[in-house]
């Protein structure tokens, strides 16, 4: 990880923030979170390749994501009707596609849910009897730590 990614990971994180705080309190993520993220992920990549092929190649990214995870929120609500992905979550993850490419978005959704199982499982171990574990939780803080630990993990050399 060189000095430009270490940058690019404090404009990431500063860029979470705002997102997390959302979550946990008001249990949605904001449009103009989502689209910061992703000016941000789109301008740090313009500046590494100033070239119209690579927000066209970024938009295309963002727009399969988009594609992709709206299909898996319609085939998971008819699969259980009660479970879904939210429109921020899917949002988010477009917003994170310029951070960790196409294929990243789908590793962020997938360390994410297995965060909030491991928190959900521990929480039902250490207080079983209050019942309250079964709840449902904010995604969006689980998404952000994924999203942070994805990108570093992508530009370890």
């Amino acid at each position: 990880m060189d000095a430009y990614d270490l940058l690019a990971l404090g404009a990431l994180v500063l860029g979470l923030l705002p997102i997390v705080h959302f979550d946990l309190t008001q249990t949605r993520i904001p449009n103009l979170a989502n689209m910061a993220l992703a000016a941000t992920g789109l301008g740090i990549h313009l500046i590494t390749a100033p070239d119209w092929r690579t927000l066209a190649y970024d938009g295309g990214r963002i727009l399969a994501v988009a594609v992709v995870f709206i299909g898996i929120g319609w085939l998971v609500t008819r699969w259980r009707p009660n479970a879904r992905i939210g429109a921020g979550d899917i949002k988010f993850l477009m917003a994170a596609t310029p951070w960790v490419g196409f294929v990243g978005a789908f590793y962020v959704f997938a360390l994410a849910s297995g965060i909030l199982l491991a928190f959900t499982l521990a929480q039902a171990a250490l207080a079983p009897a209050t019942g309250d574990w079964w709840r449902p939780r904010p995604f969006g803080p689980m998404l952000c730590s994924a999203l942070v630990l994805i990108f570093i993990l992508t530009r370890i050399n």
